[in-house]
């Protein structure tokens, strides 16, 4: 398949959205709510994700006949850059991966009756569909539903739940009579279980147990699944991956301000070359990005074709977390010891990093992935 590489500008949408999320991180800073997640401590997460919702944002890819924007991934993906430059704790992308799976779905009377208080914000989903570590495909479970009178009965264990913790229902991925199904799962039946850890960036992660769940035939989101989950995990890693470079374009942006204003013999410690070298290699990272997401954005634009979109979301995801993870570790550096400090926002970047870097595959997972695709891929593109 031949794609033109192009670098499109910014739409009125686009950055109609760009501005109300900056103004949004303006108004309710990331890091607070990080080291408050951190910590332990009361945040004012409950009370920012009706904001969200408000804006729109979680129904940016919600068809206009379900009540949402209609829109696309590009801007679902602008909107998540912003977000992670502004260090927003929220799991803004798991959430509308859970959203757009219930569309997705066959259950048509189910959506309509709980996607309201999705998109307001009074309801949360999350997505289970992982079960174990280095996992890209949604096939790979041992999740059983086996038929019961009125439903199945859902038997395993999932993993790394993003969102679990604020979650008023899970998408549970099992492998059922028609193949790979995907349920509705309340975290008060009985059989749930779901233990909570904190991540390195104070956000939790859920691991979900199963044992003898019945869920009725009308919780049923689809029968037959595997396409619609493969299709929508590919639009969550290029969102993640949006997200990465969100990361690493805000923490170079702070390292380059502090290297201009801290004083070292007299004078800026940017006017020192061997620093000069490292920021440019660091801009680098950060330009190929930019265009290996862009050029990404517009294979998913131009074919529906999994094979074409699995090669494009891996390339982005392979390098934002490569790069994500190189600046936000030299940026630190080139803080110097006050780069260590907690009252610095840039180790919450490296953090954040560290987290969302690993999420919906590695960077040698994805680089893997490629080599076997890629022969499918023009390379010429």
């Amino acid at each position: 398949m031949q794609v033109e590489r192009r670098r499109e500008p910014l739409d009125e949408v686009q950055a109609m959205l760009r501005d109300s999320v900056q103004a949004f991180v303006a108004r309710h800073p990331g890091a607070k709510r990080l080291r408050a997640l951190r910590d332990g401590r009361a945040t004012e997460a409950d009370a920012v994700w009706p904001s969200i919702a408000e804006s729109g944002w979680l129904s940016i890819m919600t068809p206009e006949s379900l009540g949402g924007l209609g829109l696309g991934l590009a801007e679902l993906c602008a909107v998540a850059e912003e977000l992670a430059a502004g260090l927003a704790p929220e799991t803004f992308v798991a959430d509308n991966l859970a959203i757009a799976v219930l569309t997705g779905g066959d259950n048509a009377d189910l959506t309509v009756e709980r996607l309201p208080a999705l998109l307001d914000g009074s309801s949360r989903l999350a997505l289970a569909w992982q079960e174990a570590a280095n996992t890209l495909d949604p096939r790979e479970v041992a999740t059983t539903a086996t038929p019961v009178a009125g439903g199945v009965a859902l038997n395993g264990a999932k993993r790394m739940i993003p969102g679990a913790a604020t979650a008023s229902a899970f998408l549970v991925t099992a492998e059922g009579p028609s193949g790979l199904g995907a349920y509705w799962v309340d975290p008060a039946q009985p059989g749930v279980s779901l233990d909570l850890r904190t991540t390195v960036d104070g956000v939790a992660l859920g691991d979900l147990t199963l044992n003898d769940v019945v869920v009725a035939d009308d919780r049923r989101i689809s029968g037959e699944a595997s396409s619609l989950l493969t299709r929508v995990l590919e639009e969550a890693r290029m969102a993640a991956s949006a997200a990465l470079f969100g990361l690493v374009r805000q923490a170079l942006a702070i390292t380059v301000d502090y290297t201009r204003t801290r004083q070292q013999f007299g004078k800026p410690i940017g006017s020192f070359q061997s620093l000069q070298h490292r920021m440019v290699d660091l801009w680098m990272q950060q330009e190929i990005t930019r265009n290996t997401l862009a050029h990404a954005l517009v294979v998913f634009a131009a074919t529906e074709d999994p094979a074409a979109r699995a090669v494009a979301a891996s390339a982005a995801k392979a390098q934002a977390s490569k790069a994500a993870m190189l600046v936000t570790r030299q940026a630190i550096q080139l803080h110097g010891g006050v780069g260590y400090a907690d009252e610095y926002d840039i180790g919450l970047f490296l953090k954040r990093a560290i987290v969302l870097s690993g999420w919906l595959g590695t960077a040698s997972l994805h680089r893997r992935r490629y080599v076997l695709e890629a022969p499918g891929f023009d390379d010429q593109a």
